[in-house]
């Protein structure tokens, strides 16, 4: 199978190494808008060529890897799919649920696989609290805090903090839950894309679940606690997992995890390529932005009730 990979950034570099375990994959060509870059990223992976346009690409490859800045995933991942080429998106997919409902129905005409970079629910800890919560043994669930801040990064695009990083809590909820209620939601800035997004939500009956994400944090931290009355557990997501039974509890190295994640990933995608099962079904992705929709509406909402406040305050 000869692949692609579209950008030629650090999460494409991981995805480069990946692809390079598999021998049943030839790795074809390398797209992104500075072809001396794209070269350079192909010669030091092992991709036979480089390009500068994704159209010119695609009659190169069998399946592409969407890995470009997340506001050009959308036009790439369209792109790519009407030229009959299976693809790989990273999250976000899109901007909104409608756009990730006209991915699948293109993927649906064109009937070619599309499948969602859904990378945290193969790192190693959230499986292993995945499987703790599926046979019960924290308990009934009392509350969720998941918190990720990320220290302030300069580059050329500006990236969306609730349908980026809030996006991956948001879907691991979902996945084991099944249905996630958002009660309210806070962004900042309120215009443009937001870098900072704070989260309401319950899961199950009355478990409370807050989510703070932030690309602004001098201090960065990141973590995840599970409280059921039975057990807790923490984790950072990559290097471990505490708790108060010392049997649910795991040690790693996160950067390995974090490669093994995207391998694993990459691999299901190539077998759901051949025709066989693997991968996070499309409609999952559509939940999951439609989920994103719902708590940007309430973000909207909290921010217009704000400024009829500032304004009866003056009036």
């Amino acid at each position: 199978m000869r692949i692609g990979i579209v950008g030629y950034g650090t999460v494409a570099s991981i995805h480069a190494r990946q692809l390079a375990s598999e021998s049943s994959v030839t790795r074809a060509v390398v797209i992104g808008p500075d072809l001396k870059r794209a070269r350079r990223f192909a010669n030091a992976y092992g991709f036979a060529d480089a390009a500068d346009k994704l159209e010119d690409a695609l009659a190169r490859v069998d399946a592409v890897i969407v890995c470009s800045p997340s506001a050009l995933h959308y036009e790439h991942a369209c792109t790519s799919l009407r030229h009959g080429v299976a693809t790989l998106v990273e999250l976000p997919p899109c901007e909104n649920g409608e756009q990730a409902a006209e991915l699948g129905r293109e993927a649906q005409d064109k009937r070619v696989l599309l499948r969602c970079a859904h990378t945290s629910r193969y790192l190693l800890p959230y499986v292993h609290l995945k499987e703790a919560l599926k046979t019960g043994q924290l308990g009934s669930i009392e509350q969720i805090t998941y918190i990720r801040h990320h220290k302030p990064i300069e580059r050329h695009w500006t990236d969306d903090a609730l349908i980026h990083h809030a996006a991956h809590p948001v879907d691991l909820l979902l996945d084991w839950f099944g249905e996630v209620v958002a009660l309210g939601c806070v962004i900042s800035p309120k215009d443009g894309n937001p870098r900072s997004a704070s989260i309401l939500a319950r899961v199950e009956e009355a478990a409370g679940v807050t989510i703070g994400i932030t690309y602004a944090s001098h201090l960065p931290h990141g973590r995840l606690l599970v409280v059921g009355d039975r057990h807790a557990m923490e984790t950072d997501g990559f290097s471990y997992v505490r708790s108060d039974n010392e049997a649910l509890e795991l040690s790693a190295e996160g950067q390995t995890v974090y490669e093994r994640a995207i391998h694993d990933q990459d691999v299901e995608f190539i077998r759901a390529s051949r025709g066989k099962m693997g991968g996070v079904d499309w409609n999952e992705t559509v939940r999951l932005m439609r989920m994103l929709d719902a708590l940007r509406r309430l973000a909207v909402a909290a921010g217009k009730r704000e400024r009829r406040k500032e304004e009866d305050s003056y009036g």
